[in-house]
């Protein structure tokens, strides 16, 4: 296990490369973090970056890929099944 200040998360959409900043609310904490997940998120960092200019004081942003809600509508609902979402 490994400690990290983290900042926040980062939402990449695999899709249409929308990015979704989410901040924690206090600013950035240490937290706890496992090495794999670091390891893992090493490897995202090398391809989003991270947006602060000093991530070892002003803390670091974990980085998540997804598909976001309207990529996901477009390209895996058929037709009149959007309405089912809640």
């Amino acid at each position: 296990m490994s400690w990290l200040n983290i900042r926040g998360k980062m939402y990449h959409c695999l899709k249409c490369s929308e990015i979704v900043k989410v901040e924690y609310k206090g600013g950035a904490c240490l937290t706890q973090i496992g090495d794999n997940r670091l390891y893992e998120q090493t490897a995202l960092t090398k391809r989003y970056g991270q947006p602060t200019a000093n991530p070892n004081t002003e803390g670091y942003y974990l980085h998540n890929e997804i598909i976001c809600e309207p990529c996901f509508k477009k390209r895996y609902m058929k037709s009149g099944q959007h309405d089912m979402l809640p």
